[in-house]
């Protein structure tokens, strides 16, 4: 301000300041007197109340206070006037002039005689503290809800500090494990209930977000079971690691029902294959690698290689199908497969596609058999019928076939010849008939 350099600061008038300060800080403040009433409020302590100057300065802070609040605070001003503390701070409710609820923080001091020491007014700081209540409630209510869901949950539910120290675990833990949460939390780390040889695979995935681990976990009897975890990392805003918290469940029969029908498909040599058509990726399940003869390191995930496997007098069929499949939504097909040692093999192939919104094929599931046991049994078998029709049409003598009751299912031409009976009419006849109508002459 001009002129504002050469005032003498003495000459500063302090009770303008202090009035300013008075009017337009955000904290309420406020004179009061020894028995409650309000005697001088600042226009802070009027938008937090609700009320004007004028409607203030007619009640006391005991008919503001929330009934549940009033006990402590009386106590709090006794303590003030029999010298018991010279200023107290606490947090309490007052009650709106539309009736809501107001949480405020409180500094109260007490103003007394220079000269006799006896007690004046009370001088009072209010700040409104409501959002701050608001929040505490919601992370009390969320950490209640996660504490529920935690304790009764029949996962195990634990968090662990970024070296792995676990913090807390869930009461399922003794269902599920055989420990008592406290047996474990504070001294334990997660990776000492890991088996050994599943503890280096899960050693190298650092934790990442959202990992799926199934491995096996220890007991407390000594003996391992199969889990299924996943971890979340939380992390600061440095992205500095708080904690991990992990969701481990009981898989064992899952695993056992996984193992029987790995090997069920094994026995039937069956394997299952997945396409992710828009992606262009593929996943055989170990069972296809094994079908193939093909090291399961190799990992084939084109859609490519996989069609290299079929032998390639078999590849354009095996395509044409595939393509039909996507239009009638399955495929059912026999292929060959050349093997390295140049054995052919018979496979059968089934898919189901999968469409996406657009109706567009996305996915496609399916099996591959190896059928060649079967497949070279019906070419002997092809083989041997057509040896038997050979010997049966030119033979010189009446060949006839005959089921348990004796009718005739089957015979050659010289049986015409020699019955006068067509083939059509001996099929489905008793034998005796036939025979019995002929002049045998001996």
């Amino acid at each position: 301000m001009e002129g504002c350099g050469d005032m003498n600061p003495a000459e500063i008038d302090e009770h303008s300041i202090f009035d300013h300060v008075y009017k337009f800080v955000p904290i309420g403040i406020a004179i009061v007197s020894l028995e409650g009433a309000w005697l001088k409020v600042n226009p802070a302590l009027c938008n937090i109340l609700g009320y004007s100057k004028e409607e203030l300065v007619q009640l006391t802070f005991q008919e503001l206070t929330h009934p549940d609040d009033l006990d402590l605070n009386n106590s709090t001003v006794n303590q003030l006037i029999t010298g018991e503390a010279s200023s107290y701070e606490l947090e309490k409710r007052y009650i709106q002039k539309n009736g809501n609820v107001k949480w405020a923080s409180l500094h109260i001091s007490l103003v007394r005689d220079e000269i006799d020491e006896t007690p004046q007014y009370f001088i009072t700081h209010i700040i409104d503290i409501s959002k701050k209540k608001a929040a505490e409630q919601k992370l009390l209510e969320t950490e209640r809800l996660y504490q529920l869901i935690s304790e009764n949950a029949q996962d195990i539910i634990s968090y662990s500090s970024p070296d792995g120290i676990l913090q807390y675990c869930s009461p399922s833990v003794f269902d599920l494990l055989g420990y008592m949460p406290e047996e474990i939390v504070g001294n334990t780390k997660l990776i000492d209930f890991f088996h050994p040889e599943d503890l280096r695979a899960v050693q190298a995935t650092s934790f990442v977000d959202n990992d799926v681990f199934s491995t096996r976990v220890l007991h407390k009897n000594g003996n391992y079971i199969w889990f299924e975890t996943s971890y979340k990392v939380i992390r600061d805003e440095q992205g500095e690691v708080l904690n991990i918290v992990g969701i481990g469940r009981d898989r064992t029969e899952r695993k056992q029902n996984e193992d029987n029908l790995a090997e069920a498909q094994r026995i039937a040599m069956l394997g299952s294959w997945e396409w992710d058509i828009l992606n262009e990726k593929i996943v055989f399940s170990d069972q296809m690698y094994r079908i193939y003869d093909i090291d399961p390191r190799q990992k084939l995930s084109k859609p490519k290689e996989a069609l290299n496997l079929v032998h390639p007098s078999d590849q354009r069929c095996v395509m044409d199908a595939i393509k039909k499949a996507f239009h009638d939504g399955s495929c059912n097909l026999e292929f060959r497969h050349l093997q390295q040692d140049g054995t052919v093999q018979f496979l059968n192939i089934r898919g189901v596609v999968q469409y996406n919104g657009d109706g567009k094929p996305s996915k496609m599931n399916g099996t591959v058999q190896d059928i060649t046991e079967r497949k070279n049994v019906e070419l002997k078998l092809q083989e041997s019928i057509q040896r038997y029709t050979s010997l049966k049409d030119y033979n010189h003598d009446a060949v006839i076939s005959l089921d348990l009751e004796g009718n005739i299912i089957n015979t050659n031409m010289m049986a015409e010849k020699l019955t006068g009976y067509t083939v059509q009419e001996m099929i489905g006849t008793s034998i005796s008939r036939i025979i019995g109508g002929l002049n045998i002459c001996t």
